[in-house]
């Protein structure tokens, strides 16, 4: 019976009591307030669960660029990739890939360059885009050519 009330904060020790009144009185209780918002771990249950899909929904390649570390993101590692139909991998041949702007190619040109995951090799869109904008590329089949060097050609969709 003396165990039943020290659980329930009701007897026992004045600092018992004194802990859970904090509790009342501090509503961000377990929120560290030296980090900036933006790198708190979520106290939502919905921005949990929508920013670990939309990291999923992310082809593996882009992650890095697109998602700083998160606390939120902490176990994301341990889930098995989707195979999506838009979920290359980094050597695969397709029509349409998912790319990030990196940079503009010239301050003065009206076009970027686009990390579409093609091993060492940029894409050259044709529109100016700023940097860190994801975005969906049209690539013609003959620019993948391993023999060719430079930039690939491609079309923003």
């Amino acid at each position: 019976r003396g165990n039943q009330r020290r659980r329930d904060g009701e007897g026992g020790d004045d600092e018992g009591k004194n802990t859970i009144a904090k509790r009342k009185e501090d509503p961000r209780q377990g929120v560290d307030t030296e980090k900036p918002a933006h790198l708190q771990a979520s106290t939502d249950p919905h921005t949990f669960l929508a920013r670990i899909l939309q990291y999923c929904e992310c082809p593996q390649y882009l992650r890095r660029k697109l998602f700083p570390m998160h606390p939120d993101l902490q176990f994301c590692g341990l889930l098995p990739p989707l195979d999506a139909p838009h979920h290359l991998r980094r050597g695969d041949v397709a029509t349409y890939r998912e790319g990030i702007v990196v940079d503009n190619e010239d301050a003065n040109d009206s076009t970027s360059l686009v990390d579409c995951g093609v091993p060492n090799r940029l894409v050259k869109i044709d529109r100016k885009v700023p940097p860190g904008v994801r975005c969906t590329v049209r690539l013609e089949p003959k620019a993948y050519e391993t023999g060719k060097k430079g930039h690939m050609k491609g079309e923003v969709v």
